[in-house]
């Protein structure tokens, strides 16, 4: 899959947690072939995952097809994706 047409690929660029909370109205977005088509990606939450020696690795990610309908279930979202990542095992460099 291309960088382009991946909405994590933004959490990546900007190492930093991305909340899109209505894709189809995002400038960044609003053309994205994942969101124009299947799976018709709305919401979306990205956050970089990174190793030990503190190189970005991953992100883990969330997406759905409707819209957060408040900034305030969009945090919600987001704690959540948080608190996910922080029981996932941790990312080890071979």
């Amino acid at each position: 899959r291309e960088a382009s047409a991946s909405l994590c690929a933004h959490a990546l660029l900007t190492n930093d947690t991305t909340v899109i909370q209505d894709a189809r109205s995002d400038d960044r977005f609003h053309d994205n072939p994942r969101v124009t088509g299947p799976p018709g990606i709305r919401f979306h939450a990205g956050r970089p995952l990174a190793a030990p020696n503190g190189l970005t690795a991953s992100t883990r990610d969330r997406a759905k097809s409707a819209p957060a309908h408040s900034p305030a279930s969009a945090a919600t979202f987001i704690a959540l994706l948080s608190a996910d990542v922080n029981e996932s095992p941790r990312i080890r460099c071979a």
